[in-house]
């Protein structure tokens, strides 16, 4: 579908459920010049896009080729959006997932020994390389690995504009759980890129959000039943890939940097707003507290804490993936507890008290 058409689509389905201000970023899965003129076309105020995904990834379905990707970035640093990216190598994924169904590894195992880190350390090494090419600032979603973190920070050391995205999952989970041998168990976790296998990169990636390294914390939240999971029964690479995160990632990052001394909390709100706010132009209206900025505040009690359970979550899902505590062996569905609670107001009325919808 061209751009235009599916932003004014996705208005349609979002705009009579929304009870906040959100903005709409775009997945750019092929190139001509129709799609370059539509893409400036709804960066214009009235649209209000500011951002364009590119995937390198996703074979066949998705994914760009390098060339296409860099006439990509060349449009958004001429009409003043950021570049987004999925950073994989999608081609040598394909190939892997063939030679491993044929050696009958069909299980979600086979899900992560199709996608080795270091496909997404290649991948971001080379988005980070064309963006500067290209002079566009790039930014690095669902940071998942060690490698494509290092990668970032070398170019933001040569003084390169890219931004490193973690995500929720990413620091709160390895990538133990695709040898689980209950396969539903095993099948929740699958995303994409998948989770490390390193144990020690959940708490690598909270020391590179610390250290300025990597700039904020995401979700990639795209979620599906057990049922929709079972699509993959046979073949892992039919697993729709997604985890939820959306509503845990502020608990997330309070239980991870906070609450374990690494980040204080003027570095929690530069992670999960100010920066967010600022890379993508809507700073200082959002992401700031002033006058003449929007009223959207989140005022968060450290000393209030809460049980993630399928029953107490507002996100209507069969299992919650992102929340396990490493240090005990409860599993997502057993409860576990994490500290803070947020009480959010939107235009300046309250929405949410500690999880309770106003």
């Amino acid at each position: 579908m061209p751009p235009l058409a599916a932003y004014k689509q996705w208005r349609e389905w979002a705009d009579p459920k929304v009870c906040c201000d959100y903005g709409l970023s775009m997945a750019i899965t092929s190139w001509s010049p129709e799609i370059e003129k539509e893409m400036e076309e709804v960066v214009k105020p009235e649209f209000g896009v500011n951002s364009f995904k590119f995937f390198l990834a996703y074979s066949g379905m998705f994914m760009v080729r390098d060339e296409e990707f860099y006439q990509g970035m060349l449009t958004c640093a001429r009409i003043g959006a950021v570049a987004r990216v999925h950073a994989e190598n999608g081609s040598v994924i394909q190939e892997r997932c063939k030679a491993l169904l044929e050696k009958g590894i069909t299980g979600p195992e086979g899900h992560t020994q199709s996608r080795p880190e270091e496909l997404e350390a290649e991948a971001t090494y080379r988005a980070c390389v064309m963006a500067t090419q290209a002079n566009c600032p790039l930014y690095v979603v669902h940071v998942m690995s060690k490698g494509a973190a290092k990668a970032i920070a070398e170019h933001r050391q040569k003084g390169h504009v890219v931004f490193g995205e973690p995500i929720a999952a990413g620091l709160a989970l390895d990538g133990s759980h695709y040898y689980n041998p209950n396969w539903m168990h095993a099948a929740k976790y699958v995303m994409s890129p998948p989770l490390s296998r390193d144990p020690s990169t959940p708490e690598y990636l909270m020391d590179m959000l610390a250290a300025g390294e990597l700039h904020l914390i995401g979700t990639d939240n795209c979620t599906f039943t057990c049922k929709q999971k079972q699509m993959g029964l046979n073949d892992f690479t039919k697993i729709p890939n997604g985890v939820n995160g959306v509503e845990d990632r502020m608990s997330v990052v309070w239980e991870r940097g906070v609450h374990r001394g690494k980040i204080d909390p003027m570095r929690f709100v530069q992670i999960t707003s100010s920066m967010a706010a600022k890379i993508f132009n809507i700073y200082p209206k959002k992401g700031r507290i002033a006058i003449g900025s929007d009223a959207d505040v989140v005022i968060w009690n450290p000393n209030v804490s809460r049980v993630v359970s399928k029953t107490t979550h507002h996100h209507v899902m069969a299992f919650r993936s992102v929340k396990r505590d490493e240090k005990s062996e409860k599993l997502p569905e057993q409860k576990p507890e994490t500290n803070g609670r947020e009480r959010t107001h939107a235009g300046g009325r309250s929405s949410i008290t500690f999880g309770d919808l106003n």
